[in-house]
């Protein structure tokens, strides 16, 4: 490989796919790869370039240096265009959602129930921030109880065992409270264990999201539900499934919640996640978390918080066949 031939690789991969620039991580990644070769084959000491020398009459040069590579010079390297859903999308993405059920039954169609399953999976994703990997893993035996707050049941909180990993690592582990700002989610998980997920015969299956066919639902089945709705509700294509990981550490933001417990609940090893760095004890979950559910009361009882007109009310579903509607005091994003 030449010169010329090092940057036309380059210019092959930035030119690959129009409309989706090639990311700087992936350029450098490719830079490090090819860097660390053309050390190995240019170094005397595994004899490649006196072999070269005697096969083709001129020995390998190292091509790539730090004043021609991508230099790693920033933190966060996200695509400027990656963002959380305003209120007003969320909106238009979980009505788009629930409204599939309502389309597919008023056609006398099969799929009212899948499509029932995947607005509850949008909504689950949504309300505890969780990755692709982290919702697909879920078991039925992950729901967990908060004692604090007795009225959610078992939805009180959910314990993620498919985390995203370390490099070389095993899957990370976190539990996540159910926040009073989105106890909504106790209603939608409730009936889901109760009504859904039964209606698909799942037997002894221990996945949490079943398939038609009996069977866990994949990466790809989750990529598909976020994209019909998201073509439903007609948003802009730079809005993906992880936006709704993003727009979940946006609202913790704006309602108020220490830095601490945000890194703690999204589990983020860096900032460009969270946009903060900070340490992670399990303390963090009692300390900061139950002074904000002590003012919260029963649910469905007492005063609440200012902030929960930020969040969205719990969706009727099938039993009143309704579509989800956010409350319209949600303030603007600053």
């Amino acid at each position: 490989m030449g010169p010329r031939r090092g940057g036309g690789f380059f210019d092959d991969l930035r030119t690959r796919r129009p409309g989706r620039p090639l990311a700087v991580s992936t350029a450098r990644n490719y830079q490090n790869d090819l860097r660390l070769f053309f050390d190995y084959i240019t170094d005397t000491r595994y004899g490649w370039p006196s072999t070269y020398h005697e096969r083709f009459g001129r020995a390998p040069v190292q091509l790539l240096h730090e004043w021609n590579t991508v230099s790693h010079t920033s933190e966060d390297e996200g695509s400027a265009e990656r963002r959380p859903l305003t209120y007003d999308e969320g909106q238009t993405l979980f009505d788009a959602a629930y409204g599939r059920v309502e389309e597919i039954r008023a056609r006398r169609r099969k799929g009212s129930l899948a499509a029932l399953r995947d607005a509850m999976v949008l909504k689950t994703v949504y309300a505890f921030g969780l990755r692709r990997q982290e919702a697909c893993g879920l078991d039925l035996c992950d729901l967990r109880r908060n004692l604090k707050v007795a009225d959610y049941g078992r939805f009180g909180a959910i314990f993620v065992r498919y985390g995203k990993a370390s490099k070389g690592g095993p899957p990370k582990r976190r539990s996540v409270l159910t926040v009073p700002e989105m106890d909504w989610i106790v209603g939608v998980l409730d009936q889901y264990v109760s009504e859904v997920r039964p209606a698909f015969v799942p037997g002894k299956h221990p996945a949490f999201w079943i398939t038609e066919r009996r069977d866990r639902m994949s990466l790809r089945r989750l990529n598909e539900a976020f994209e019909t709705a998201h073509r439903s509700a007609d948003l802009p294509a730079e809005l993906d499934l992880h936006s709704l990981r993003h727009s979940y550490v946006t609202h913790l933001i704006e309602f108020g919640y220490p830095e601490k417990q945000r890194s703690f609940r999204a589990r983020a090893p860096d900032r460009r996640a969270t946009r903060i760095r900070m340490a992670e004890k399990g303390m963090f979950q009692t300390t900061e978390l139950v002074p904000l559910l002590a003012g919260v009361g029963q649910v469905g009882e007492g005063p609440r918080r200012q902030v929960r007109a930020a969040c969205p009310a719990i969706p009727p579903g099938p039993r009143a066949s309704a579509t989800v509607t956010w409350s319209a005091t949600t303030p603007t994003r600053p």
